[in-house]
């Protein structure tokens, strides 16, 4: 993936040009490239859903029922919450495992973690899919992610008490990891310069938040919600047959007959005469020597750790990624406390970031990158930062709900295009012989943001004030130092690490 990004429009003058070269004469972006971009950006749709369906599987906003020895009243010690009395002939259908098991006053923290608990296996996952990709295989990788997203999606609908239902939200984290790391890779290898973007840009995410505050109202049972969550996701497998590997996968490790048939399917598609075997093992040839000058591992980090510019820049980049990362989920997930309609909530988030993500589209190219980012990050910072001058003054609770949401959600618009330029900073900060080390370590500290998150508005039990101080300083400092960035519009990608050290 590193190796294709382009510099003033035109494709730089590396091996993977030549893949590229390849994929223009069987069609560029044509019928094939298209099934394929809607076959590995669909998921998103379901891993939305997943992901954010613990807003309403584990929202606190419904009526408590007794237990058998209770009459209206339930108290565990801590407190005392009016629950409604049950009688043996009464069905219940759950809306909330926070109903179901009662998880209020000594337990109310218990929702939250679980989300954290799912943030975890989304970490992992990532990173376990990355490997098996880069071990076995892209295609073979769509098929057990695709499989694990609907199958492991499931499970926390099967849970019979709180920790269960932990254990498999965990799961199913594991099963939507891959989503944004492995399905865009795989993509990427499809698409020929111009066409890019689409990977950073296009997105089913929001339509699967407004879909899901849709399914979330017509479903009453958090049991059945979960289960239709994660059956989209299934949907896909029938489309393993139209998928295939990556040639450059296939290059790299000397599979010149595979990675030819892929080049031949692909202009077939594409109604395009196919590469000979020749010039796809001609081109293997390159692409195998290119590929040894790649580094990873500890050697990698120590390389990175040695050279002072791009251990200051990616020092950077990192904070900017967890920031993104605990600002968004942050907010995302406190939408189940947002005054209002917990579903229309929801689908305006989808509306927020459907507009959101193509954002950037519009300045990287214009005034850069980092002024890009600089300027949807100030935006978020802004609304963050109103929304602590309230609490500061007469206290969110005590301001009106309206003004609240509204500075919440646009907040988190700012965030989520600043996040969209902040990814194109990263891919072309890093040096080629260095990117999927800088990018791995990026995404895994932006992951762990993301598993603190859901734990950032228990800070209020502290003091109301601390979640929005933690928000204003870390969209702050990220602001500030991302000035400190190297610009990187019409500018060259480096390609090693001593490159980089020379410039110093």
């Amino acid at each position: 993936m590193d190796e294709k990004h382009v510099t003033n429009g035109s494709p730089e003058k590396t091996t993977s040009n030549k893949v590229e070269t390849i994929l223009e004469s069987v069609g560029g972006y044509s019928t094939y490239q298209k099934w394929m971009t809607f076959i590995l950006i669909f998921p998103q749709f379901s891993t939305a859903m997943i992901v954010l369906s613990s807003n309403f599987t584990g929202s606190n906003k419904v009526p408590l029922y007794c237990q058998k020895d209770e009459d209206s009243i339930y108290s565990d010690g801590l407190c005392n919450v009016t629950c409604i009395p049950l009688h043996e002939d009464d069905h219940v259908i759950f809306t909330s495992v926070v109903q179901e098991w009662n998880l209020v006053c000594s337990q109310s923290w218990v929702a939250d973690m679980v989300t954290s608990f799912q943030m975890a296996g989304m970490t992992l996952g990532a990173i376990g899919s990355s490997i098996i990709s880069d071990q076995y295989g892209r295609r073979k990788c769509f098929l057990l992610q695709t499989l694990s997203m609907g199958i492991l999606g499931m499970l926390p609908a099967l849970a019979f008490n709180a920790w269960s239902y932990a254990i498999f939200r965990f799961l199913a984290g594991l099963g939507v990891g891959a989503c944004f790391v492995v399905y865009l890779s795989h993509l990427m290898e499809f698409l020929t310069p111009s066409w890019r973007t689409i990977c950073g840009t296009i997105s089913f995410w929001p339509l699967g938040e407004m879909f899901l505050g849709l399914l979330a109202y017509l479903i009453g049972s958090w049991r059945w919600l979960t289960f239709a969550t994660a059956l989209p996701a299934l949907l896909l497998v029938p489309c393993y047959c139209i998928v295939q590997e990556s040639p450059r996968w296939l290059l790299i490790r000397k599979k010149t007959t595979e990675a030819h048939d892929v080049f031949s399917t692909i202009a077939k598609w594409n109604g395009k005469e196919a590469p000979s075997l020749k010039m796809v093992a001609d081109l293997q040839e390159e692409i195998v020597a290119e590929e040894s000058s790649s580094i990873h591992g500890i050697k990698a980090i120590r390389m990175i750790a040695s050279n002072s510019r791009l251990r200051l820049h990616m020092s950077i980049l990192v904070l900017c990624n967890i920031t993104c990362a605990v600002v968004y989920y942050g907010v995302t997930f406190n939408a189940k406390n947002l005054s209002g309609n917990a579903y229309w909530n929801m689908f305006y988030m989808g509306i927020f970031d459907l507009i959101a993500s193509p954002a950037p589209i519009l300045f990287t190219n214009w005034i850069g990158r980092r002024k890009t980012f600089i300027m949807f990050m100030t935006l978020g910072t802004a609304f963050i930062v109103a929304l602590l001058v309230i609490e500061f003054s007469v206290g969110i609770d005590a301001s009106s709900p309206m003004l609240v949401n509204v500075l919440s959600l646009s907040g988190r618009f700012g965030i989520v295009a600043a996040w969209g330029a902040l990814t194109c900073l990263i891919l072309e900060t890093a040096p080629t012989n260095l990117r999927s080390t800088c990018l791995g370590f990026a995404a895994f500290l932006g992951y762990f943001g993301g598993i603190l998150a859901p734990q950032l508005f228990l800070l209020r039990s502290i003091a109301t004030s601390l979640p929005y101080i933690i928000l204003c300083v870390l969209c702050s400092s990220s602001s500030i130092s991302s000035w400190f960035i190297r610009e990187t519009l019409k500018q060259p990608l480096e390609d090693t690490v001593e490159k980089d050290k020379n410039k110093c």
